[in-house]
């Protein structure tokens, strides 16, 4: 469970800083952006 817990937090981040980086907070982005970036964190392991 820690691990998962683990994992999600760090796919979680990824996104968020994402997002960051195009100057838009979660509330901003559409899910369709929040969706292509937690894919994104998915794909290099995180």
């Amino acid at each position: 469970m820690r691990g998962a817990n683990a994992k999600f937090e760090r796919r979680f981040a990824y996104v968020e800083d994402g997002l960051f980086a195009r100057g838009k907070t979660p509330a901003e982005a559409s899910l369709a952006e929040m969706d292509a970036l937690w894919n994104e964190a998915k794909s290099k392991g995180g």
